[in-house]
């Protein structure tokens, strides 16, 4: 199974408050009713949260299936 994730990046140096802040913010909009009703069912897509450290960790292992992917496709 192929997945697409959706996620907000920002440079590495940003200092931790702001990235609380920002984690906290898109928490708070994922689980409002409007975006469950009106992204998520809309658009036919599994719901999920994580937060920075976490989403960090899925992207650095998506990206070494991709590249051994890719390889073996050569």
């Amino acid at each position: 199974m192929f997945k697409f994730y959706r996620g907000v990046v920002a440079p590495p140096d940003l200092p931790a408050d702001v990235v609380a802040y920002y984690e906290s913010m898109m928490k708070k909009l994922n689980d409002t009713k409007a975006w469950k009703e009106n992204y998520l069912a809309k658009y036919i897509l599994s719901p999920g949260w994580q937060g920075h450290k976490e989403f960090t960790k899925t992207i650095a292992d998506s990206e070494v299936v991709f590249e051994e992917t890719l390889k073996a496709s050569d």
